[in-house]
């Protein structure tokens, strides 16, 4: 599975991932810490990632605002 962490994870959370056998960059490694949330929405669509967060603001993608609102669309 390909994950993308984000910046509230601590780094062993990809540590563990990998060990696993998944393919997972972080936020911090692609220089996307402090980004906007819309901007790190468009890195996972791009990269046709799972995002592993903490963030409330991503969970409701139901919300205009959201930037997944549309990712599940994108794969059908």
């Amino acid at each position: 599975m390909r994950f993308k962490l984000d910046e509230n994870l601590p780094a062993e959370a990809a540590t563990l991932l990998q060990a696993a056998g998944h393919d997972v960059q972080t936020v911090h490694t692609e220089g996307l810490a402090g980004a906007a949330d819309s901007r790190i929405g468009l890195a996972v669509r791009a990269e046709r990632r799972a995002l592993v967060t903490l963030d409330f603001d991503f969970a409701d993608i139901r919300d205009k605002r959201s930037p997944f609102r549309t990712h599940c669309e994108s794969y059908t």
